[in-house]
């Protein structure tokens, strides 16, 4: 064989092997590859489960209410109504309702209050934010506080006629232990000194609530130790031996213009602050009246404070003179808290302020009666059945108990009509021997706190002019009130 046929084979090879390479290539398998990666949305975290919450509050709540106290109601009990069946029905099955839960978050404020119903009591019980603004939630103290309301009311004609006359009729303010700070049947220790940043924390308190500088109102009046458990406080003697006193009510007034026996000032507005003080019946240091302390704060127009000097008698080898001071027994006073009398006075009087603007955060305003003397005092909605419902019976036409005043939110009836939010139930009854009206301030009347006309001392009357007095207005104000005309 020639070269060339050699040559030529194996040409004819190479071919051969090309084309089976190349269709090996083109038959071969393709490598396996992944499908794309689809795009699902990840799932919803699952709301908190607030069961355990809820369970706990319940709980808690129950132990507070273990603490309420209840009177038998009067009236004429409700006519049971009987379920009429037909002979051949079924007996009803008990509906299951399910009830979707509403979209929920895991809100960090979202927390218990829980602490013990006094120091020492050894219960854990529930408390309501709004408790610590004077707001009732509960009623465990509530009549406790009325018994011994009406008593030291009562004993203020004595001393304070006029304060008297006016807050009989359109009450004081009660509020709930837990805004009154009494959170322990053992006397409080006090504090004869400071250290510097508790001083200065102090005097960053004395600061009026920008309400009050732009309504300036003529009035407020809270109750702060009227209540069995202050009352077994004072008589009972602290390490030092001391008995300690609370006050029982503490006012302010709006002053037109000072009295001469008053500092004088040129700018700015005048309040005088009552401090009552009076003790219960304890037969080894009787004190059948109270005792009134009363001192002028001047309001600058920037809003700072200050307490005015009053012309003060003073007494020597030389005899009596007259002198311009702050009474020594302020001094006295603010130097067992470790205090100065100008901090304490005007600090009290802020405090006092703030209480009555805490007063006026509640929906509702329920004033109480008892003969011609009144009290009064904020509660929620929501929670007026459970308040109230001990209240004497009254029915209705076809024989059911009426059902007390209360909140009914927007919602569609079943035959599609649409009902606006709005308040239903009684808002006068009888209940535990006293007289009740709901109403709600800024609707049925204004709020007592926007009354600004002042108080005048020894008013010089002009021809034309008349002057009412403090009773008088009180009874102006009530009817205006009750007639919605205010």
């Amino acid at each position: 064989m020639s070269i060339f046929s050699r040559i030529g084979k194996l040409f004819k090879q190479m071919v051969a092997w090309f084309r089976e390479g190349s269709g090996s290539h083109q038959t071969a398998a393709a490598p396996k590859i992944d499908p794309p990666v689809e795009l699902v949305e990840p799932p919803k975290p699952r709301p908190p489960d607030n069961r355990r919450m809820r369970r706990a509050k319940a709980a808690y709540e129950r132990a507070r209410r273990k603490h309420d106290k209840f009177v038998k109601p009067e009236g004429t009990e409700p006519i049971p109504i009987p379920i009429t069946m037909r002979p051949d029905s079924p007996a009803p099955r008990k509906e299951v309702r399910t009830v979707a839960e509403p979209d929920q978050f895991d809100d960090p404020n979202d927390k218990l209050i829980v602490d013990e119903w006094l120091q020492g009591s050894g219960d854990k019980v529930l408390f309501e934010g709004s408790e610590f603004y004077g707001e009732f939630n509960f009623r465990d103290t509530i009549l406790d506080q009325l018994d011994r309301y009406w008593v030291y009311l009562d004993r203020m004609r004595k001393h304070d006629r006029d304060a008297y006359e006016f807050y009989k009729i359109l009450g004081a303010t009660l509020m709930p232990y837990s805004a009154t700070h009494t959170w322990t049947t053992k006397p409080t220790e006090f504090k004869d000194k400071r250290t510097p940043e508790e001083l200065e924390q102090y005097r960053r308190e004395i600061e009026l609530p920008p309400w009050f500088k732009t309504k300036w109102p003529a009035f407020g009046c809270v109750a702060f130790g009227i209540n069995p458990v202050e009352e077994k406080i004072e008589i009972t003697k602290n390490s030092k031996g001391w008995y300690q006193s609370t006050p029982k009510f503490m006012y302010f007034r709006k002053l037109k213009r000072s009295p001469w026996t008053v500092q004088p000032v040129v700018t700015g507005k005048v309040y005088s602050l009552t401090i009552w003080w009076d003790r219960p019946n304890d037969p080894k240091r009787p004190w059948k009246w109270g005792r009134p302390q009363e001192f002028p704060i001047h309001i600058s127009n920037d809003g700072k404070l200050r307490v005015l000097k009053t012309r003060q008698r003073s007494s020597g080898k030389i005899g009596p003179w007259w002198d311009w001071r702050i009474p020594h027994d302020y001094d006295n006073w603010a130097t067992q808290h470790g205090l100065d009398a100008q901090s304490h006075l005007t600090h009290m009087f802020c405090d006092c302020v703030k209480h009555v603007e805490f007063a006026d955060f509640s929906m509702l305003r329920v004033e109480i009666t008892k003969d011609d003397m009144h009290a009064i005092f904020g509660i929620s909605p929501r929670r007026m059945a459970y308040f109230f419902q001990d209240r004497d019976i009254v029915l209705t036409a076809k024989g059911r108990k009426r059902r007390v005043f209360h909140f009914v939110r927007p919602h569609i009836r079943k035959d599609g009509a649409a009902v606006h939010a709005h308040f239903r139930g009684l808002k006068e009854f009888h209940w535990a021997s006293y007289d009740v009206r709901i109403t709600v301030p800024g609707r049925d009347h204004m709020l007592l706190s926007e009354f600004d006309v002042p108080v005048e001392f020894d008013p010089i009357k002009k021809k034309g002019q008349k002057y009412l007095t403090e009773g008088q207005t009180a009874k102006w104000l009530a009817q205006q009130m009750k007639d919605g005309q205010l």
